[in-house]
């Protein structure tokens, strides 16, 4: 249970706020689980929301799905971003540096 005035880092904020807004989660059960009020993360969303639309570079929350291989056989890693109008597939290693540039490029 989290001690009264207790402060959280920007990371640890980040991770449950993304807890409470993920697929089958709820923010009260995360709240709950961390001795928190349900309120804080609302608090912690809006804020950073708020960072990122001050700063378009800022990092995004979105859904991930990790799944198994679909091609059985294939020994490079894959990633796969799935998007209204299509997919990207990224096949091999990849630098994070060159995967953030093609997202970038596909808002």
């Amino acid at each position: 249970m989290a001690v009264r005035g207790q402060r959280w880092d920007a990371a640890t904020r980040a991770r449950l706020v993304a807890a409470a807004w993920a697929p089958g989660s709820s923010a009260a059960s995360v709240a709950r689980a961390h001795g928190l009020n349900v309120w804080q993360l609302y608090a912690w969303r809006r804020q950073l929301r708020a960072q990122r639309d001050r700063d378009p570079g800022a990092g995004r929350f979105v859904p991930v799905i990790v799944a198994e291989d679909a091609s059985p056989g294939s020994t490079l890693p894959t990633m796969e971003i799935a998007l209204a109008g299509g997919r990207v597939v990224i096949r091999g290693p990849v630098a994070a540096d060159v995967v953030g540039a093609v997202v970038a490029a596909l808002k």
